[in-house]
């Protein structure tokens, strides 16, 4: 085995030990009260609405409308980063990053 050889595999494992789960199971850390990992998903897009009040949140799943104070659970986020827990009838959560 050349040592060009050793390094790749060494690097091959250790993507696939620490950074592959990462991405393949990045949002484990939703609340099981919250929704999980079925319904929640990272905000890709956040637009200010008329009301000041108000933040329309676009996730894979949907565009929601997210009313500060509006009968959601509001939860700090743990990678710093805006997502939303929601089903067909209502916003469970809200997960938000600090100083938000």
């Amino acid at each position: 085995m050349t040592k060009m050889h050793t390094i790749l595999v060494i690097l091959g494992f250790l993507f696939g030990f620490f950074i592959l789960p990462k991405i393949v199971h990045g949002h484990e850390w939703y609340d099981g009260d919250c929704c999980s990992d079925k319904d929640c998903a990272p905000v890709t897009k956040i637009e200010k609405s008329n009301d000041p009040n108000t933040d329309i949140m676009t996730t894979r799943n949907g565009t929601y409308m997210i009313r500060k104070n509006g009968g959601h659970s509001v939860r700090p986020s743990k990678d710093s980063e805006f997502h939303v827990c929601a089903n067909p009838n209502r916003i469970i959560c809200v997960y938000v990053p600090p100083l938000y």
